[in-house]
């Protein structure tokens, strides 16, 4: 990429160009765009501007610490499995992942000497904005929609911004229902984060929506992982690996290791699966087991089950008559710098709505109090121990939640967003 210049602008910026805004910067990202802290051999390691000591958050990290330090105003990021929301959480910015799919990703290259994977068409990547208010990211996304879809491609058309949708929203909120999921059993949230999600819900319902639970199952979270593993271990990681190799770059350890396991056999994966299990270490071992290069027709299978298990949480959420979900982040701030291998998987809420196509904002709620500075569950395994190291020192840095909805119908999203910002001003 770094020897690959684009010879056009990409259709995606055009619309903000011709808005006049005026490029400054690239944001730095991890390897090969790749994970939740933004260090990469080529240009370094992404610092916090709240907390030197711990990480922006990836893979749109570098792009977050520039608007955060207010270098640039708003940033473009893309995310799939968090890169956008994670990213802005870390730093109490506003982050919005759209649709996948409801915009052009012409220009938006794989990191690939091809610039293009084929596993990345199972769940392509959406560009959205990093900003320090929602109603930023309100207008970024109009502009965004403005791009001449038909005119680049024949495989999108044009999705204006619906007004009226974002209108509905926050002018008839009587009988309108917010989902809420305050936790899943295997991955705790913080005493920070669930005083945030409280917040947030009493925001909600003051606002005038009425806020319901909604059952997402433990399994169907850790699936969510699962796809995301799946589908980049056929193929997509590997073949970037390779491609970096190829011009000489150092692969990163996490990497050096996720492309070993991906391609064990059988016999050495099941014993490897199974000592993490005599060791205790369950939740390592159930994130690991779909990290593999599936033949066509195990992925098949695989891939059925992915489309089954999205088409299942779409009939509830219907029938539920759902407007939006409201869901945790990560399950406290973030994380420090120092080991941060250990934080890799830890994102259970995210992932599913990338694998579902759902568009997803994040939006800074509160932030951590010296008497927050701790984490308990009963699991007891290095996952507890990283996050108890997350949580010591953490005062004073932001804890954001996460707002869901259908797929297209990103407005609605970003209307609960505009409510909750509003009614939180109100709060205060």
């Amino acid at each position: 990429m770094l020897t690959e210049k684009s010879k056009a602008t990409g259709p995606l910026l055009q619309p903000i160009l011709d808005a006049g805004a005026i490029p400054l910067v690239r944001g730095n990202v991890p390897q090969a765009s790749l994970g939740f802290h933004c260090f990469n051999y080529l240009w370094g390691t992404s610092k916090n501007p709240l907390d030197r000591t711990r990480v922006c958050g990836g893979s749109s990290g570098g792009d977050a610490g520039l608007v955060k330090s207010r270098c640039v105003p708003i940033a473009v990021g893309a995310d799939i499995g968090g890169s956008i929301r994670i990213p802005a959480s870390f730093t109490g910015l506003v982050g919005f992942k759209p649709t996948q799919g409801r915009m052009l990703s012409i220009g938006m290259a794989a990191p690939r000497t091809i610039g293009f994977d084929l596993g990345f068409g199972h769940f392509k990547a959406a560009a959205g904005p990093l900003a320090h208010s929602v109603q930023d990211c309100v207008e970024f996304f109009k502009l965004l929609c403005q791009g001449k879809s038909e005119e680049e491609t024949p495989f999108l058309a044009t999705t204006s911004f619906k007004d009226d949708k974002y209108k509905s929203v926050l002018d008839n909120r009587s009988g309108l229902k917010i989902g809420y999921i305050e936790e899943t059993p295997s991955l705790p949230i913080s005493p920070a984060v669930r005083r945030a999600m409280r917040m947030a819900k009493q925001a909600l319902v003051d606002a005038g929506y009425e806020v319901v639970d909604f059952k997402i199952t433990d399994e169907e979270f850790k699936r969510g992982l699962d796809f995301l593993h799946g589908i980049i271990s056929t193929g997509t990681a590997s073949e970037m690996f390779r491609d970096m190799e190829h011009h000489g770059e150092l692969l990163t350890t996490g990497n050096v290791l996720n492309d070993f396991f991906s391609h064990l056999g059988s016999i050495p994966r099941s014993m490897i699966l199974g000592l993490l299990k005599l060791l205790g270490l369950h939740r390592q071992a159930s994130t690991l087991k779909d990290l593999k290069a599936m033949g066509t027709v195990e992925y098949e299978k695989f891939m059925f089950e992915r489309y089954t298990t999205c088409d299942n949480i779409h009939r509830r959420w219907n029938e539920a008559g759902l407007t939006a979900l409201v869901t945790p982040v990560f399950p406290h701030s973030a994380f420090p710098i120092e080991k941060f291998d250990d934080f890799g998987v830890m994102y259970y809420y995210l992932y599913l709505w990338g694998i579902m196509h759902y568009p997803a904002g994040t939006f800074p709620v509160t932030t951590v109090k010296p008497s927050e500075e701790v984490y308990e569950d009963n699991f007891n395994d290095n996952w507890t121990d990283a996050m108890k190291r997350c949580a010591k020192g953490s005062a004073g840095l932001p804890i954001g939640v996460q707002v869901i909805g259908k797929a297209f119908e990103d407005e609605k999203v970003l209307a609960v967003l505009k409510a909750l910002d509003d009614q939180m001003r109100t709060n205060k």
